[in-house]
């Protein structure tokens, strides 16, 4: 995952050094740069080693939303069961997760594999579970799928990042925002 995170920073930092240059400087840069592409509303990304374009509906904008107290304590409960019951390996029965536990110049790239089609919920919480952070339903299709999160909006911290299918099965994982 670090690994991943790594490359998204050399990759935007060799781009802005890149768009800066001359052309001799630019070919004399070791590391090809082709993964940073934005075309029609479609940006393409380096992801674990191969170009992955994401197109404006794979990317959420993240905005802190305040809960009432009763979401607020839903959202705490279901953290809580989703962490203890983690080891569980029917949790959203054929989706695999990828992602960085970090997000790299406020986006957060993900993959989802998926063995077949379905409709999930995306949520976001903070650390303490009290804020919604996001909310969205998106349809995976089978095989690779790739969504972006934009968190400029959000404050450093920690977040639970949770999917739940249809059938109520789930993952949670943790999202860390720092910025240097």
């Amino acid at each position: 995952m670090k690994k991943l995170s790594s490359f998204l920073l050399a990759a935007a930092v060799l781009f802005t050094m890149g768009s800066c240059g001359s052309d001799n400087q630019q070919a004399a840069t070791a590391v090809n740069i082709k993964n940073v592409n934005s075309t029609r509303g479609v940006q393409t990304v380096q992801f674990q080693g191969a170009d992955v374009a994401i197109t404006a509906e794979d990317v959420f904008v993240v905005e802190a939303k305040k809960a009432n107290a009763k979401q607020s304590e839903d959202a705490v409960n279901d953290i809580h069961s989703s962490l203890m019951s983690a080891e569980k390996e029917d949790q959203l029965a054929g989706v695999e997760l990828t992602m960085e536990d970090k997000a790299v110049d406020d986006m957060f790239v993900f993959g989802l594999k998926a063995e077949e089609a379905k409709n999930v919920m995306f949520e976001m919480y903070d650390e303490e579970g009290f804020e919604l952070a996001a909310n969205n339903k998106f349809s995976l299709n089978q095989g690779h799928n790739y969504k972006a999160l934009n968190v400029t909006s959000l404050e450093e911290g920690k977040y639970f990042f949770k999917l739940k299918d249809e059938a109520g099965k789930e993952m949670t994982n943790t999202v860390v925002i720092k910025r240097d």
